[in-house]
């Protein structure tokens, strides 16, 4: 959003509370008052109508991401119910393009081994999963239809300035209190959050019909992930082997455990089978057609580090010497 404002265009939010705006603005230099809002709820048509009134193009990045089981009723309530209403609205409205950020959840497993923009939409097991394919197939039929719909699908989003804490930071944190993390099978796909705002500013270019970007960042295997956290943190952080199998086997038993339970696991079976089988990603019409190129993982993982620290939700003696180096 800031960066919009910055390369000029006049930007309408629709916020379901408008303060947390300015909280989500303040760190990047940007005022909110720059900013038009329309106080709604994603879900409402007639809050949607109000949101898209004039405009010329569409963003639709709204959607409760659920990695807690309290959140999953409202991912099922929501989430394809606002992709129904927004993007029709905006292709009905005339809007182009109309860009759709999707996930590469959406896509995984590839039966190529590479992630792809272009591959079979794939059938999650989870509430949430099923949310994200199920938008995925809505955005797809518009774009059969002609529409000029883009869609986006990053990776594990990292970096400064969250205006919460997402799955890909708070897993981070976690391996550093930890102190390791498991060396294992798969892999992790790591956009930067900066990185990734480019993408959609340089997708909002009208005129070029519908189109589809895999914007999944860089792929690091978890030695990658330990060797780029030591260098960063001074740690000497240790590197547990554990079998794929292992894990899923211990993400199954955390499912049941929470279905008995009714509270969240350690780790779910679905974190485990990303975490043990996540693929590369094609990334390359991002570079092509966007010019957009990822910055190097090390300079993403300390300026997350800094603002985990500086957001308070990692002591500083867990960030290692990236806490002695940042400044205050």
């Amino acid at each position: 959003m800031a960066g919009f404002v910055r390369a000029g265009h006049d930007v309408r939010v629709l916020a379901r509370t408008p303060s947390k705006l300015a909280i989500a603005l303040g760190p990047l230099g940007v005022d909110a008052d720059r900013v038009e809002i329309v106080e709604g709820d994603v879900t409402s048509p007639e809050d949607v109508r109000r949101l898209l009134d004039g405009a010329d193009a569409c963003l639709h990045a709204a959607a409760v991401v659920a990695t807690r089981r309290a959140d999953m009723a409202a991912a099922e309530a929501t989430n394809l119910t606002a992709a129904r209403s927004v993007l029709r609205a905006a292709v009905d409205g005339g809007c182009d393009p109309v860009v759709h950020v999707s996930s590469v959840s959406a896509v995984f497993p590839s039966p190529t081994g590479v992630l792809s923009a272009d591959g079979p939409v794939t059938h999650p097991a989870s509430i949430y999963g099923i949310t994200k394919a199920d938008c995925e197939l809505f955005a797809r039929e518009l774009q059969a239809d002609g529409a000029p719909v883009v869609i986006v699908y990053p990776g594990g989003i990292a970096g400064p300035h969250d205006a919460g804490l997402n799955a890909t930071a708070a897993g981070i944190a976690r391996f550093l209190r930890l102190g390791g993390l498991p060396m294992t099978s798969g892999g992790m796909l790591m956009v930067d959050v900066r990185d990734l705002a480019l993408v959609h500013l340089h997708a909002l270019e009208p005129g070029h019909g519908p189109r589809r970007y895999m914007a999944g960042g860089r792929y690091l295997a978890w030695p990658e992930v330990l060797d780029i956290l030591r260098g960063v943190t001074g740690r000497r952080l240790r590197g547990v082997r554990v079998p794929g199998t292992v894990l899923r086997g211990v993400g199954r038993v955390g499912d049941l455990a929470a279905r008995w339970l009714h509270a969240d696991p350690a780790l779910d079976y679905e974190s485990a089978y990303f975490m043990t089988g996540l693929q590369p990603s094609d990334d390359r019409a991002v570079a092509t057609e966007l010019g957009v190129s990822w910055r190097p993982a090390r300079q993403t993982f300390g300026d997350l580090l800094d603002w985990l620290v500086d957001a308070g939700h990692l002591e500083p003696r867990h960030a290692g010497r990236r806490a002695v180096l940042s400044p205050t």
